[in-house]
Order: C-alpha cells, then structure tokens, then sequence
C-alpha cells in the first residue's frame, strides 16, 4: 500500500506521477470540522481527478470529524461536484478517533477492486 499525505502541498502533485499507474484507489480524507480549507481540498482533489491516467481509479472520500461536523455530509457530493464523475466514488462519514465508518469505506474498496478484476 503506498500512502501520500498531501496537506498543505500545493500543486505538488507532479512528484507524485510515477505511482499514477499503480493506483487501485484514491482515497481522500476531508475534514468536516475545517470549512475554510474545504475549498483547498476541492481544488486539490480536482486536480488529481483531472488526470487522465487516473480517469477509471475508483474514489473514496473519508469525510472525517463527522461527530463535530461544521459541514453537513450531505452537503460533500454537490460541493465537491462529484455527480459529474463517471469513476465509481463513494463519501463515507467518519470519525477517526473512534473508528467509525473507516471499515465500511475499506470494505466499499475492496467490492471496486474485485469488480476492476473480474473484468
């Protein structure tokens, strides 16, 4: 598994090109409690699913601090545009101090990587 934390990296995303043809899935952590850098992890997410050799990867957005949320969950899909997508994406609520939800995001990864096998 091969992990990249991009906070606070901006437009730093090049250096990451060479793993592109290796990736199963993205996953993108939000922070529900921080609305002002909201718009910065939508840019920065638009970025990465803007690149062509990542057209067909599957997309999980952790939305994290669903328990002292700012930001309705409800609200994530339309801000972020992600109807517009054509890859296979899920929001999962999560709360990483207590755990919840980060099993059925990584269950959801696993249903999308056997169906991109079976096929």
């Amino acid at each position: 598994m091969t992990i990249w934390d991009v906070t606070g990296i901006k437009r730093k995303s090049e250096i990451y090109k060479p793993y592109y043809d290796e990736l199963d899935v993205i996953i993108f952590v939000i922070d529900l409690f921080d609305e002002e850098r909201l718009a910065f992890a939508q840019e920065e997410l638009s970025l990465i699913l803007d690149r062509d050799e990542l057209s067909n990867v599957p997309l999980l957005i952790f939305a994290n601090k669903q328990d002292i949320a700012k930001v309705k969950l409800d609200n994530i899909a339309n801000r972020f545009q992600l109807e517009n997508l054509t890859r296979p994406w899920k929001i999962q609520g999560t709360c990483a101090t207590t755990g919840e939800g980060l099993n059925d995001g990584l269950e959801w990864i696993q249903q999308e990587i056997n169906k991109i096998k079976k096929k």
